[in-house]
């Protein structure tokens, strides 16, 4: 049985595999199973300077709700900067990972309120629906969440591509 940061690293370690094979350069808060505070996430986004930031994680619901009906992808922003890396990373994973597509939205998240660059913070799957739950522990479902992760990054970075003057 994986808890929520077994999966949140699993799927971080293969996007960061897809977007160094890129040629990317990916900084990443954790690499093993280590606490890592908020305030020093954010102090170490700030001081990082990253093009982008990608937060991997699982959401859930309270047992009072109808858990088994709660579902799906959800990208959220706090920023305006990361509203268009939400709505790129929302769809490319749903439509790579047959995902149901909640709509992407606004949340005062610490880890997505810089203003300095895009980010948004990506809640991959209801782990309190079992079906969800199940369905992201598999290995390969794992491994294509990492890519389908980095496709939507690369998918914001073709739609950025029409506001660049040649």
């Amino acid at each position: 049985t994986l808890n929520e940061a077994d999966i949140n690293l699993s799927i971080a370690l293969v996007l960061r595999d897809e977007l160094e094979k890129l040629g990317a350069n990916v900084v990443m808060t954790r690499e093993s199973d280590v606490t890592f505070e908020l305030v020093d996430r954010i102090t170490y986004l700030a001081a990082s300077d990253p093009d982008l930031e990608i937060s991997v994680h699982q959401n859930s619901m309270d047992l009072s709700s109808n858990v088994q009906k709660i579902r799906g992808f959800l990208g959220l922003y706090s920023a305006d900067a990361g509203k268009a890396l939400a709505k790129a990373v929302s769809s490319v994973v749903c439509d790579e990972l047959n995902r149901y597509e909640r709509p992407y939205a606004y949340q005062m998240l610490a880890v997505a309120r810089n203003h300095r660059f895009p980010s948004t913070l990506c809640e991959m799957c209801f782990i309190s629906n079992v079906e969800e739950y199940e369905w992201s522990m598999w290995e390969e479902n794992v491994k294509r969440s990492g890519k389908a992760l980095a496709d939507g990054i690369i998918e914001y970075y073709k739609a950025q591509e029409a506001y660049l003057e040649y």
